[in-house]
């Protein structure tokens, strides 16, 4: 193998920077779009007052006496309570299964709503 053909192999194996300049373009236009997404979402959140917030904590208003329950009949990890409720035929607000995030993501939010009631 001579210089010429290592030359032509290695200027095949690196991609042309207009390539990446494009990959990079396309990346950060995701990024601006999934950005802007995000900024409607919050923008209608405040708009609406925080309806969608409400609608959680009612959420997890009714669906923590399950917990409890669960909990008393001597299941106390986050894992087995996603279980049990997947059991049962519970969903998530969103009408997804449940998983140990969710189970929790629901008992800090179940805090949060007790401990400004308490405060209140």
């Amino acid at each position: 193998m001579d210089d010429d053909d290592k030359k032509s192999e290695d200027e095949a194996a690196e991609p042309a920077p207009d390539a990446a300049q494009d990959e990079g373009a396309k990346l950060r236009e995701v990024s601006e779009e999934k950005l802007r997404r995000i900024l409607d979402a919050h923008k209608t959140s405040c708009e609406t007052g925080g309806k969608e917030g409400e609608k959680a904590d009612q959420f997890a208003a009714n669906v923590l006496p399950v917990i409890r329950d669960i909990e008393r009949a001597g299941v106390t990890t986050l894992q087995g309570i996603a279980e049990a409720l997947n059991a049962r035929g519970i969903r998530t607000a969103r009408g997804r299964r449940w998983y140990a995030s969710t189970v929790r993501n629901l008992l800090v939010r179940a805090d949060q709503v007790e401990g400004v009631k308490d405060a209140a």
